[in-house]
């Protein structure tokens, strides 16, 4: 499964609520870089699932080109970790791009789609019909000035937005016959 199809449609955040971080206002500099010790938590949610499924994403370590991630995903009572390495860019964090899942092999990136697939709802087809504008996103305490882009993909009505601060996603929400199938929020943010 080609990676760009799996993780476009999964870690894509909103958040009325979260705790540990106050983004800058609107019309502020929010930095777009990770740290050591930054942390995100997720909460997805829709009709894709049957539970809620929570996403903690832990930035371990930066080596300038590469940056290494600790996941932790719960669907009730189940479990999932794994720490995956990727490059460190802003546009490798908007596609997810992952080059290495520690200690696990990922030919094709199947382990990768595996481990993520409790968030992923699965589109058919291309998007179309997109639009982008600027359009200002509450997360955490402030709001930030974001680009917001919508589309259809087959039946769905998707809406993504692309926020300046370090993990890139902000909120999403996509709809069918206008009942929400799959949409995220960001539940808590941690720098240290």
């Amino acid at each position: 499964m080609p990676r760009g199809h799996v993780l476009s449609i999964l870690l894509v955040a909103c958040g009325p609520r979260a705790g540990g971080v106050t983004i800058a206002p609107a019309g502020a500099n929010a930095t777009p870089d990770l740290h050591v010790g930054d942390a995100i938590v997720y909460r997805f949610s829709g009709s894709f699932s049957s539970e809620p499924v929570t996403v903690r994403e832990e930035v371990r370590a930066l080596d300038g080109k590469r940056v290494t991630i600790e996941i932790h995903a719960t669907r009730g009572r189940e479990e999932r970790r794994w720490t995956q390495i990727g490059p460190i860019g802003n546009d490798a964090r908007w596609n997810n791009a992952v080059d290495e899942i520690q200690g696990l092999p990922n030919p094709g990136d199947a382990t990768l789609a595996r481990l993520w697939e409790w968030v992923v709802y699965p589109a058919e087809g291309e998007p179309h019909g997109t639009a982008s504008a600027a359009c200002e996103q509450k997360i955490g305490a402030g709001t930030l000035a974001c680009t917001c882009e919508r589309s259809t993909i087959g039946a769905l009505q998707t809406e993504q937005a692309r926020c300046p601060f370090a993990w890139q996603r902000g909120p999403a929400k996509w709809t069918k016959d206008g009942a929400v199938v799959w949409q995220s929020e960001i539940v808590e943010l941690k720098s240290p």
